[in-house]
């Protein structure tokens, strides 16, 4: 089998590991001292090679939609200033206009690894 075969499938069942793991890449990477560049490089490169569903495998019915409430409709006060929550089962990220965007991405990132 040629090289090329042998390190995509490599790369398809490091990927695969990771999502069944339910962990972020950067942690699955750094538990399994995976480079993380390379698992991205990589996680891309089969997504984009996948066909419709994904190189996850995840359905359009695996789907699940969350509702995006303007922050006074969930109990803001009406001179609070504008922004968005969002509920993700019992956990509640309140975003604020002028955020703090690095923040929210290393909140997103947790969230991720426990969701």
């Amino acid at each position: 089998m040629p090289s090329s075969q042998v390190r995509r499938e490599f790369w398809e069942r490091v990927v695969r590991n990771q999502q069944e793991s339910g962990l972020s890449g950067r942690a699955w990477c750094e538990a399994n001292g995976v480079a993380l560049a390379s698992f991205y490089l990589w996680r891309k490169k089969l997504s984009a090679a996948a066909p419709a569903g994904g190189a996850s495998g995840r359905r359009s019915s695996d789907v699940q939609w969350l509702s995006v409430e303007p922050a006074h409709a969930v109990g803001a006060s009406a001179s609070a200033p504008s922004g968005v929550t969002l509920r993700i089962g019992s956990v509640c990220v309140e975003i604020a206009t002028g955020f703090d965007t690095r923040a929210l991405s290393d909140v997103l990132t947790v969230l991720e690894s426990r969701c």
